[in-house]
């Protein structure tokens, strides 16, 4: 049968002892609840005593009920045979881990962390918010204006020197965002020129155009131009991606994040 964790293990102890003192009466208080008469080995005065109804004794929950009255000179002893078979539970500081089948019912989960139990790959809050804090994503921006003056392309990472957030250190400004696993990624990119006569912005995968973004011709020199465009790029582990930009008589605005470059691992 499937399961979540680890298969459960069977250990063998050995059996619990208890000890009965006879008062002259049939009734007396073990010292677990059995279920049946078949779950205790009952010796008086060393000779097995066989259990149920009309038999020499009957048991319920912790309640033994002798047929004969027990005397104090009665040597009277139980073994709990149900006992000396228990289940042990999963180690609290090993990874569980999953088996092959199928799972119904309700996980209980607070956190999630990786077969190592060093990395916390999710977790979950009282109100079922859901945080995946080592998903690899990152915001990075234009500090600064800079002159686009060069009909080839050029390189726009380079001049997003700074980040809001870097998770995973996986963007920088001289090889832009290198991918740190195989998977799904999405990618914003955001742009604002001042003035502009003409510009194209590009993306770049691996230091080859994967995608054409924006051709700009302006009425005017004086004329602004922003927009942003987002879109989903399936990558193998280290692929590069860049944005890059060609342009006569223009200048990338920083103001206001207007310049920006973002993404993260979709999965």
């Amino acid at each position: 049968m499937g399961h979540i964790g680890n298969t459960v293990q069977t250990a063998f102890t050995s059996f619990d002892k208890q000890t009965i003192t006879g008062s002259g009466t049939a009734v007396y208080t073990l010292s677990h609840n059995v279920a049946n008469e078949q779950e205790i080995e009952v010796f008086v005065n060393n000779v097995r005593q066989e259990g149920g109804s009309g038999k020499a004794y009957t048991v319920s929950g912790n309640q033994i009920t002798f047929s004969e009255n027990i005397a104090s000179t009665d040597t009277v002893y139980v073994n709990f045979a149900g006992k000396a078979v228990q289940t042990v539970s999963h180690p609290s500081d090993q990874p569980m881990q999953a088996t092959t089948g199928t799972f119904s019912g309700a996980i209980s989960v607070g956190t999630i962390k990786d077969s190592s139990s060093t990395n916390t790959a999710m977790t979950i809050d009282s109100t079922g918010r859901i945080l995946t804090p080592a998903r690899p994503a990152f915001f990075a921006y234009l500090p600064s204006s800079v002159p686009i003056n060069n009909t080839s392309e050029t390189d726009m990472c380079q001049y997003m020197t700074s980040t809001d957030f870097n998770v995973g250190g996986h963007y920088s400004a001289s090889g832009g965002f290198v991918a740190p696993i195989d998977g799904i990624y999405s990618f914003q990119v955001g742009f604002y020129f001042y003035p502009i006569a003409y510009a194209e912005v590009e993306v770049h995968k691996n230091g080859t155009r994967y995608q054409r973004l924006s051709n700009i011709v302006a009425a005017s020199a004086v004329n602004p131009y922003a927009n942003n465009y987002a879109f989903l790029m399936q990558l193998s582990s280290s692929d590069e991606v860049k944005v890059a930009v060609s342009a006569g008589t223009a200048t990338l605005y920083h103001g206001d994040r207007n310049t920006f470059f973002s993404g993260f691992l979709v999965g």
